[in-house]
Parts: C-alpha cells; sequence; structure tokens
C-alpha cells in the first residue's frame, strides 16, 4: 500500500452519507465499472420498482449489466436515488480496499534500506475498522429495505380484503334499499284503501252485473325491482335473489299477484342453485298465487316450468288440482289461447314434461285444450335466452338447460358440463332438429364463439399466462419508454376468441392478483373476473406455479412469451406456445 504524502489527508468516513459520490455520468460509469457484476445486480433487484425500471426489456442476468443501456439506466436511477448511489459508492469503496490489500500482500516490498524499518507489511487497523463499519450500513440498510417490502406486501394484501368488503357492503345495502323502497309503496298503497268511501267498494258488484269480468291486471311489484332480480338472475347470482325473495316471503302481506311474482323468482334463482325440488316448490306456490290473483298467462308460464323441472312421471295430487283450477279459470276469462300457447311450446323444450300433461288430460278428461300438433306440423322452434330445454342424456348434469346457462359454462371453462350439454344436444338433433339448431342459436346471440365447445367433438383445453398477454405489446421499442401503456384487455379478449375459434377448450386465463390495478380497463377485465374467463392466483404469489401445475394435470400447451427460465426443468417438461398480437387483434401462435 502506497504511503500517504502530506498533502494528501485521509478521508473520515463515519456512515453511508460521508462517502463521496461521483459528480457527473462519467465518473459513475467508473464507478460502477468497479463493482462485480453479480453485486451490482443484487444492488439493481433489491427495490422492486427500481429493478422493473432498469432491467425493463432485458432478461435478468448479470451479463445484462454490459448492455450500456442498462448502464445508462443505473447511471441515472444513482443521479435521481441518493440512497441507491450511497449503496453503489460503498461497494465500490469496499472492492477498492480489498484490492488494495490484495496488491499490499502479493507485491513484495522492496530491500529496506535503513535498518530501523521493518521488512514485513504492516496492516492498517483504522483501514479495517472502517470497512468492517461500511459492511454492516449495508447490511443494516439492506435488512431495512426487505422489512419495508414485507410491509408494503402485507398493506397491499389488507388493501384488498377492505375493497372486498366494502363491495359487500354496497351489495348488501342496495338489497336493503330495494326491500325499504318495497314497504315504502306497499304502505302507500294500504294508506290509499284505507281512504277510500265505503261506496266504492260496492262498485265492483254493480260492474260484474253490467258488464262481463275484465282481465286481472299485472302485478303490482314495481317494475324496477322484477327488472332488477332478472338482471342478477342473468349474472348468475342466484343466491342474492333467493335471499331477497326470503326476506319478502316472511311477512304475510302483499297481494297475491305479489306473492306469485316472488315466489316465481325463488324458483328461477333455486333452478340456478341445481335445488331442483325446493324449486318446484316455490312455482307451486307461485300458481297457485297467480290464479288467486286471476293472472292466467304468469300462471300458466309457472305451471309449464313445473313440468319441465319435474322428474316424476305423472303430476301429483295436488298437481292436478292446480291443473283443473287453471283450465277453469282460462275458459271462464277467456284465455285458453294463452295456456294453449305454453303447452305447445312445452311439447319441444320439455318433451318429459309434456308427456305428465297429456297424461293428465287424458286421465282427467279436462275440455278446452287440445294437445294435438297442428295440421301443418310445429312451427321453427324459437328458443329464448332463458328458456328451459330438456336435454336427453343420463344423469342430472345438463338434463336441463338454458342458453344463458350454456354461454356461462363455456365461459368458466366447465369442461363436464359442456360436454355432457353437447352430447345431449347431440341426441336432440335427432328428434326435434329445429330445437337443437333454435337452441344454438339463442346460445349465438349471447356468446358468438360459445357455439364451438357445443359443436366440436374432439375440444382441446389450454392454459393462457394472462399477466404476459396483458402486458404484450407489438411495438419493440414501447419498453424504452419513460410510460410504458398499461397492460391491455383487448389483448386478452383477442386471445381467447382466436383460441375458441381454433377448437380449444377450455381456455383457462390465469393472472397476477395485482393485474387488476394495472390494466388500461378496470371495469372490462373485473366482468372477465366475474365471469369466470380470468382467474386469479391469491395476492402475494406467482402465477407462475399456478400455470404450470394446470398446464401438467390438463396435459394442455401454455400460452406464454415468459420462457420461465426459473422454473428449469418444471418448464420443460410442459408444451409451450409462444403469440404474437398485431393490429386489429390478429393473433399467431409459435412453437417455443
Amino acid at each position: 500500500m502506497s504511503a500517504e504524502t502530506p498533502d494528501e489527508a485521509p478521508v473520515e468516513i463515519t456512515s453511508l452519507e460521508d462517502i463521496p459520490l461521483p459528480e457527473d455520468a462519467a465518473g459513475w460509469r467508473t464507478l460502477l465499472a468497479q463493482i462485480p457484476p453479480k453485486q451490482l445486480l443484487r444492488d439493481v433487484r433489491a427495490d422492486a420498482n427500481l429493478s422493473r425500471a432498469i432491467l425493463q426489456g432485458f432478461r435478468v442476468g448479470a451479463e445484462v449489466l454490459k448492455n450500456p443501456v442498462v448502464i445508462g439506466r443505473i447511471v441515472e436511477a444513482a443521479q435521481r436515488n441518493p440512497g441507491f448511489a450511497q449503496v453503489l459508492a460503498a461497494h465500490a469503496l469496499i472492492v477498492a480496499a480489498q484490492a488494495e490489500e490484495a496488491a499490499a500482500a502479493e507485491v513484495p516490498l522492496p530491500a529496506p534500506k535503513p535498518p530501523t524499518i521493518s521488512s514485513e507489511p504492516k496492516e492498517d487497523p483504522k483501514l479495517k475498522e472502517k470497512l468492517k463499519e461500511l459492511r454492516s450500513a449495508v447490511q443494516a440498510r439492506e435488512s431495512q429495505l426487505t422489512e419495508l417490502q414485507g410491509q408494503l406486501a402485507a398493506a397491499q394484501r389488507e388493501r384488498d380484503t377492505t375493497r372486498t368488503e366494502l363491495e359487500a357492503e354496497r351489495k348488501a345495502r342496495q338489497s336493503a334499499e330495494i326491500t325499504a323502497e318495497k314497504e315504502k309503496r306497499r304502505a302507500e298503497r294500504e294508506s290509499r284503501r284505507v281512504e277510500k268511501p265505503e261506496k266504492v267498494a260496492e262498485a265492483p258488484r254493480v260492474r260484474r252485473e253490467l258488464a262481463p269480468t275484465p282481465a286481472p291486471v299485472a302485478s303490482a311489484l314495481p317494475a324496477a325491482f322484477d327488472n332488477a332480480m332478472h338482471r342478477l338472475l342473468n349474472r348468475g347470482k342466484y343466491a342474492v335473489v333467493a335471499e331477497v325473495c326470503r326476506e319478502i316471503l316472511s311477512t304475510p302481506e302483499g297481494s297475491a299477484s305479489e306473492r306469485g311474482l316472488t315466489h316465481g323468482l325463488a324458483a328461477l334463482a333455486l333452478y340456478g342453485l341445481s335445488q331442483s325440488t325446493e324449486g318446484e316448490e316455490q312455482d307451486r306456490l307461485a300458481v297457485g298465487a297467480y290464479l288467486d290473483a286471476g293472472l292466467v298467462s304468469p300462471a300458466a308460464e309457472a305451471f309449464g316450468r313445473l313440468l319441465a323441472h319435474g322428474n316424476a312421471t305423472t303430476l301429483r295430487p295436488a298437481e292436478g288440482v292446480v291443473l283443473t283450477r287453471l283450465l277453469s279459470l282460462a275458459q271462464k276469462l277467456g284465455h285458453t289461447d294463452e295456456v294453449q300457447s305454453v303447452f305447445d311450446r312445452l311439447r319441444v323444450t320439455a318433451p318429459a314434461g309434456f308427456a305428465r300433461l297429456r297424461k293428465a288430460l287424458a286421465e282427467g278428461k279436462k275440455p278446452g285444450i287440445s294437445l294435438d300438433a297442428p295440421a301443418g306440423g310445429l312451427p321453427t322452434a324459437q328458443v329464448g335466452a332463458d328458456e328451459i330445454v330438456a336435454l336427453p342424456v343420463a344423469g342430472k348434469t345438463a338434463s336441463t338447460v338454458t342458453p344463458r346457462l350454456l354461454a356461462q359454462a363455456v365461459d368458466r371453462g366447465d369442461e363436464n358440463f359442456v360436454t355432457c350439454a353437447r352430447d345431449g344436444i347431440q341426441g336432440l338433433r335427432e328428434s326435434h332438429p329445429a330445437l337443437a339448431d333454435a337452441l344454438l342459436q339463442a346460445v349465438v346471440q349471447i356468446q358468438p364463439l360459445a357455439v364451438v365447445p357445443l359443436t366440436n367433438d374432439l375440444p382441446r383445453p389450454v392454459v393462457v399466462d394472462a399477466s404476459n398477454v396483458a402486458r404484450f405489446n407489438p411495438d419493440p421499442l414501447a419498453g424504452y419508454l419513460p410510460s410504458p401503456p398499461p397492460p391491455s384487455v383487448g389483448n386478452l379478449l383477442a386471445l381467447r376468441d382466436y383460441l375458441l375459434k381454433r377448437g380449444f377448450f377450455p381456455v383457462l386465463l390465469i393472472a397476477d392478483a395485482n393485474l387488476r390495478y394495472h390494466v388500461d380497463n378496470r371495469a372490462a377485465y373485473e366482468a372477465l373476473l366475474e365471469r369466470g374467463i380470468v382467474q386469479e392466483v391469491a395476492g402475494g404469489t406467482s402465477a407462475d406455479l399456478a400455470l404450470l401445475t394446470e398446464a401438467r394435470n390438463h396435459v394442455a400447451p401454455l400460452v406464454s412469451n415468459d420462457r420461465m427460465t426459473t422454473w428449469g426443468e418444471q418448464a420443460r417438461r410442459i408444451e409451450r406456445l409462444g403469440f404474437d398480437i398485431g393490429p386489429g387483434g390478429r393473433v399467431l401462435l409459435t412453437t417455443l
């Protein structure tokens, strides 16, 4: 070690803040050249945000630090971030000191001239003490950074939990507001009835003597409530609708038409929850309430729904009584055509229920209804989005479906349900080809590509790295922009549609939990989560392990441009497909 000149006094360093820093970019490049690549990479990756900004667009590794672009980013980060600059300068100082010690130990000293000077090299205890202090300071700073990262992850998990609780509270508040509005309207109707003069009560008797019985009015429940419940049913919120109807029916108040509509909504919700027995009971109550109110059309619809879901070969005694009441009231009010239309539709949508009806009418010889097919044959079948169609399949899975349920099963990748439905549609085509075509056409109206797995005999499962797909950008220079574009929900939809068109099913899109906070259209992305099209892993975990596990379990290829080199043999044992998304959503798959 060279001796100090009188003009060069040693710099006293007691903490990281005392370390001198380079004044310009050239000085920083010289300093960075003194730090070993592995140590420099550890310093860069100590801060997640800093690492993302510096290494964006490059594969992580010590060799990447030879790239001039990366070195330039590190210099800019050091000039902007004093803490990061002090850590780099400390490591450079440690490396320089170690080099001096090594040089002093390896280079032989010249022969001593004065007899009083020892030929053995002496170690500087002050320098060793300073090095020890610097190492301790660096370790303390790294420990502090690790602790802060853990606190940030905990805060993010707590934030997600709070958002979930707030969303649940918002939905509960909306349900309570609906119930309160209903109670308010009911109280207003009761107050109006009390205020009417007594002679008004005699008016119906006079009208009955002078004119035929008018057609009853529709349900008095607000149309907004009915529409809101059907929107929830269409979104698959069966449990919410069932709970709201249960709360309404727990009070004895309300007219017969209101009870009939509430029982009917409860039946639809219970059918959606696969609770057919409870749903049939609600339909029976709905028919009885509608008949009490004199409403033939909704009573016939509820009775047809009851027959479509029933599994028995004959009607129960109570159902026979209800049928007698329905036909008698229809004849009295002149609404036989409406009941006939419901039964004709039941002929093609639920053959088993139609057989129960035919047997009951043959035994009871009920007049006014004919179950013979029209002379010109049945018209071309038309199936509504929520109309129930019975499929000839063994077991209960997909034995009764609606076009909306089929589209939702394809969205969430329910392979078992879709397979059974596909077999049932093929069987239905043999006996009722027009009905099978109408069912598929109704599915097309809801989700055009959902018919592909319903008609393809050899679907192939595929697993998709949703985070990697959303962050894909065809511009090779996008990673060098100061503010790169956010992940795109359109990329996810374009790739999913491409895979469905090519016969892949189920299409399992798995994403990191934090992707929802970075996408360009959060509402559209959360809609994909709600429909089951995209699945998220738990917060604080990586989606890579879930992707590899699903690909291995389904024996399916993995679509991702990430080579996953850190997973080694696990990633090499599965089939890998890369992708490219061009302008207009044009997709191209490549084998990796």
